[in-house]
């Protein structure tokens, strides 16, 4: 068997633990001391086999980590924060992402000076919970993930979007309240990570939640969903269907690698703490969805986006006042999975729905809309 023949060694017989070679040379020619692979370290004859001290594994371990991070356009500034990324990418390891969870990427944010390389895909699991059943995507035995959009689903969202709209005006409007909204587009993620994620943090509340909520929640946008998307729903955790607004650029993320929680307030304020925030009405949501000024043809249009996300509430703890720091209701707690903040009660605005766990969110649909004529309304 020539040098270039031999069987793979064990990570062991190159890191011997009693003695090195510190030249770490390259042997060309088999001195029957070591390998001469270019790519294999040699140690003495007569060393046996032993592994690394647990210490010395952790230091590697973390040396080669912080190289990793910065060869990649990673922006952490926490390690413990990285470190917890990578354990969450090798769990949801994708082709489709360099790193699942790191979206501070700017690979991932669409500024990367190159696109990120295709990761190997782990082989696939079985999904536990079939997607739902209009679903194009009903493969429960492999990964995929596809985008779909179609006339009839146009028609559905832009009849939700428009029926939940309201005249009622906030103090994070800017500008005066649309009458109405024009869908642009209307697509729908089936990604099976996703719903795998979402399916598992589900399955966990109702496991808790014995016998189902307590306070069940009637969300404005379910009167209005078509008979599948209804069935699709479980009442006894409270899984309902709200909005989220936002721009452009964060629903392609979100709808590539799910909601940020540590990313909440960056953008908007945390009225209720830092989490992921929902409402029923759509005008509510288009609060936070910021135009861009799109060219259709030889005329410019100003369009925004906004999700239709599967949410489950589980047991939620209402309040009505404004608490930046309400999430201390719900974290850590036994009872309560989510937090309605009532102001449509307190004053006659809206509801909104905040989660502080991003698995009990799936973001199902991309809307990108026209806001259409305005409301000369009255601030509430």
């Amino acid at each position: 068997m020539t040098a270039h023949q031999l069987p793979p060694r064990p990570i062991h017989y190159y890191f011997n633990s009693r003695k090195f070679d510190t030249t770490f040379g390259r042997k060309h020619a088999d001195n029957g001391v070591g390998v001469d692979n270019d790519y294999n370290f040699v140690c003495e004859a007569g060393d046996a086999p032993e592994s690394l001290p647990i210490g010395l594994i952790v230091i590697l371990s973390i040396i080669g980590l912080a190289f990793v991070c910065c060869c990649c356009y990673c922006g952490r500034t926490s390690m413990a924060v990285c470190m917890q990324g990578v354990l969450d990418m090798l769990e949801h390891y994708d082709v489709r992402r360099r790193c699942y969870r790191c979206m501070s990427c700017p690979c991932l944010r669409g500024q990367a000076k190159a696109p990120a390389t295709p990761l190997p895909m782990h082989a696939p699991e079985a999904i536990l919970v079939p997607p739902p059943s209009y679903w194009r995507c009903k493969d429960t035995l492999g990964a995929f993930r596809e985008v779909v959009s179609d006339n009839p689903m146009v028609r559905e969202v832009a009849s939700i979007v428009n029926n939940t709209a309201s005249s009622k005006k906030t103090v994070d409007r800017k500008g005066e309240v649309p009458k109405s909204f024009e869908i642009v587009s209307a697509q729908r993620c089936e990604d099976s990570i996703l719903w795998s994620r979402y399916t598992k943090q589900r399955g966990a509340i109702k496991e808790r939640l014995i016998g189902g909520a307590k306070t069940r929640i009637n969300a404005k946008t379910t009167t209005h969903l078509s008979e599948e998307m209804k069935q699709s729903l479980d009442p006894a955790v409270n899984e309902v269907f709200l909005f989220h607004g936002t721009d452009m650029e964060a629903v392609e993320n979100i709808c590539s690698a799910g909601f940020r929680i540590d990313f909440a307030g960056k953008a908007i304020g945390t009225t209720f703490g830092k989490g992921a925030y929902f409402a029923e009405c759509a005008t509510k949501s288009d609060e936070y969805a910021q135009p861009k000024p799109v060219k259709v043809g030889l005329l410019e249009e100003t369009h925004r986006a906004m999700l239709l996300c599967r949410v489950c509430l589980g047991e939620a703890f209402r309040i009505e006042d404004f608490d930046s720091k309400a999430e201390r209701h719900v974290l850590g707690s036994t009872e309560y999975d989510s937090l309605l903040g009532d102001r449509e009660a307190k004053v006659g605005t809206y509801r909104e729905f905040i989660v502080y766990n991003e698995s009990q969110v799936y973001p199902e649909y991309v809307i990108i809309y026209k806001a259409i004529e305005q409301h000369p309304e009255t601030m509430v």
